[in-house]
């Protein structure tokens, strides 16, 4: 891992934690090497070709096989890291916090419906690595509201809070603030680690042209209210 990742070593949690706090947001440059990025980018384009080829969806599984997303996440140095800065915002972090990772490959008929789809995460901290970019810099952003809630107590509370922006109203709101140029862009290039409180947070990627790719993998760490009951027991219902 050495060789594909950028260490960390050099960098203090708690001052990326302040930046998060003070910036909604912190940049890690150069955290993957450009030869683990240029194979993933390729594994990544040849799902996405063969996906439009054959009209099947598109294999995460075989974009990520045999390059640095397949093991990234699972690195116990980064997993500790997370865990290092998610403690300045979040007291409750188990010893073993869980964590969930997502490929995310937008292209085709799935931009429009998952673009500017602003929400909240459940996970306190929010890692992303851009992998594949639009070639308009406009449309290769991050859009966020940083730090617009506190780590809530309750998961009700947090429920009623995913509920609002979820709504039709909200939505709206949010988007026209967006087009007026109102909400904070973070210009994503390939390659770097950004890190932001994503339960605090409101945000969501930018539409772009349909014809392009955007890859990101997301590593979505500790997830504040996996012990609530309530959760528990509305989860069985669904």
């Amino acid at each position: 891992m050495s060789l594909v990742l950028l260490s960390l070593n050099e960098h203090d949690p708690e001052a990326v934690a302040h930046r998060i706090n003070e910036n909604g947001i912190d940049v890690i440059e150069n955290f993957v090497s450009k030869t683990a990025l240029k194979e993933a980018q390729r594994s990544i384009r040849e799902s996405a070709e063969k996906s439009k080829m054959y009209g099947d969806p598109i294999d995460h599984d075989a974009a990520a096989k045999n390059t640095f997303i397949e093991n990234w996440r699972r690195a116990p140095s980064f997993l500790e890291f997370c865990r290092s800065v998610s403690c300045y915002v979040h007291e409750q972090i188990p010893a073993s916090p869980n964590w969930r990772h997502t490929l995310r490959i937008l292209t085709g008929e799935n931009c429009e419906p998952n673009s500017l789809l602003f929400h909240y995460d459940s996970y306190v901290l929010t890692a992303l690595i851009p992998i594949l970019m639009p070639s308009r810099e406009e449309t290769a952003q991050l859009i966020l509201i940083p730090n617009a809630r506190p780590v809530r107590r309750s998961y009700l509370v947090n429920v009623f809070d995913k509920l609002i922006v979820d709504s039709p109203l909200s939505q709206t709101v949010l988007k026209r603030r967006n087009e007026n140029n109102r909400l904070k862009r973070v210009p994503m290039v390939p390659g770097n680690l950004y890190l932001f409180w994503g339960y605090r947070s409101i945000h969501a990627n930018d539409a772009f042209d349909p014809e392009e790719i955007r890859c990101t993998a997301i590593l979505h760490f500790c997830e504040c209210h996996h012990t609530s009951k309530l959760k528990q027991f509305l989860s069985t219902y669904r």
